[in-house]
């Protein structure tokens, strides 16, 4: 339900490419598929492959190639190998597997370097991890880390590839402005936040998108909720009316979540020969 939300709002926004999580794929293969036919940009990711026996889905790309003026931009990205652990075992994604992001880039490297001018990084690892990884290699010009903003945002003292941390708290976009040309290294002018505050100008299609869709959604979900927990009370209501009136009233009590002593029991029961007397 979210998810749905978070796509129609990228395509809105104008997103170029979009490298997938391991949290994506805990919706299934067949939802990321559903909305790879929806959405203007590519799902990608470069360390997914196909286990043995397997193919690889034709809607996950290993690169994007994207255009800028008289520039061909390449955009790659990685994930960590642990990624689809945190996934019900029941909903991983079978016949996919995560290979270590060096090999897997080393080989998309050799391919995009003639398709482009410049190619580009997205890596879920953190900015440690993520400068490891492109020391190692040649011809990444820059890389976005997947990392809490810190005081020393960018890191350009690997010749090779300049970097900058994207943020992980959706509290803020990174906005990078870059120096980029084909006779000359990448630059990075300026890398700096918009905090997204209440300063932030309200977007009536993305806030139409979330009341028509999200909200309504929600509130069946929690109706949805509530009737089953009525029906569950609703059945141990009927099951205690073959009880005895103590067992009764001390199911009733559980169901309704009471720490409190039973509402009545045999003993405490007035009958009229009790009022009587």
């Amino acid at each position: 339900m979210r998810s749905d939300i978070i796509f129609n709002a990228m395509e809105r926004m104008g997103y170029d490419a979009m490298n997938l999580s391991g949290g994506d794929f805990s919706f299934g293969v067949e939802y990321l598929e559903k909305w790879s036919h929806e959405i203007s940009f590519p799902l990608i990711s470069s360390n997914i492959a196909a286990k043995e026996g397997a193919a690889l889905p034709g809607w996950l790309r290993p690169y994007a190639i994207l255009s800028s003026g008289d520039l061909k931009i390449g955009v790659l990205g990685i994930l960590p190998n642990d990624s689809f652990d945190a996934i019900d075992k029941n909903k991983r994604p079978a016949g996919l597997q995560i290979t270590p992001p060096g090999p897997a880039l080393k080989r998309l490297l050799v391919e995009l370097s003639e398709l482009t001018d410049c190619i580009f990084l997205l890596s879920q690892f953190d900015i440690e991890t993520t400068k490891a990884i492109v020391s190692q290699l040649k011809g990444i010009d820059f890389a976005i880390s997947h990392e809490k903003r810190s005081a020393t945002p960018v890191d350009q003292t690997n010749s090779e590839t300049a970097l900058a941390p994207c943020g992980t708290e959706s509290s803020n976009i990174e906005t990078i402005k870059l120096s980029v040309s084909k006779a000359g290294p990448l630059f990075i002018l300026e890398n700096e936040p918009i905090v997204l505050d209440d300063s932030i100008p309200h977007n009536p299609e993305l806030e139409a998108l979330i009341k028509n869709k999200y909200l309504d959604k929600l509130r069946e979900a929690r109706y949805l909720r509530n009737a089953k927990k009525l029906s569950a009370k609703h059945k141990a209501l009927m099951d205690g009316l073959a009880l005895p009136p103590h067992e009764f009233f001390t199911k009733i009590n559980q169901a309704n979540g009471s720490a409190q002593e039973p509402i009545a029991n045999e003993d405490s029961v007035d009958t009229p020969a009790a009022i009587n007397e």
